[in-house]
């Protein structure tokens, strides 16, 4: 990573251990914001932090309780 507080998709995605398409679909559906680099519109940068919280294990959700059926 780099000191401008951003990385590319293909860097961000190397870092998280997804694909580059995986990491486009989460662009693509909002889970990360992207931004253009100033230098090439075309480039798409991610926010370090962005990547790091979602590179970050996280406990999964307690299970829920399933409602018996009454017959």
């Amino acid at each position: 990573m780099n000191n401008t507080g951003f990385v590319t998709l293909g860097i961000a995605a190397a870092q998280a251990g997804i694909s580059r398409n995986t990491m486009r679909d989460r662009v693509r559906s909002g889970e990360l914001p992207a931004f253009a680099d100033p230098r090439d519109r075309r480039r798409v940068l991610l926010r370090t932090a962005d990547v790091l919280a979602m590179a970050t294990p996280r406990p999964l959700p307690a299970p829920r309780e399933e409602v018996a059926a009454v017959a």
